[in-house]
């Protein structure tokens, strides 16, 4: 699916910030539910590995890069 009107589908944040007036939003707005949904997405792994024992570096061994791929932070 396409993020932008140039036909932008690469899975990088900054893509989707860019993008905001397609959605209505402003780029402020755009970057806020941007860092809301990174910060859920952190808590939620850090929460997951709190209750199975896991320290900080097992929980990046076991799938945290994963489940938040760094790339997704590039920018061009």
């Amino acid at each position: 699916m396409a993020i932008d009107r140039n036909g932008d589908r690469r899975p990088r944040l900054q893509v989707g910030e860019r993008a905001a007036e397609i959605y209505h939003l402003t780029r402020v707005e755009a970057r806020e539910i941007i860092d809301h949904h990174v910060s859920t997405v952190r808590a939620g792994w850090n929460d997951a590995g709190d209750r199975v024992g896991r320290d900080e570096s097992a929980r990046l061994r076991g799938g945290g890069g994963a489940i938040l791929n760094q790339s997704i932070f590039y920018e061009d």
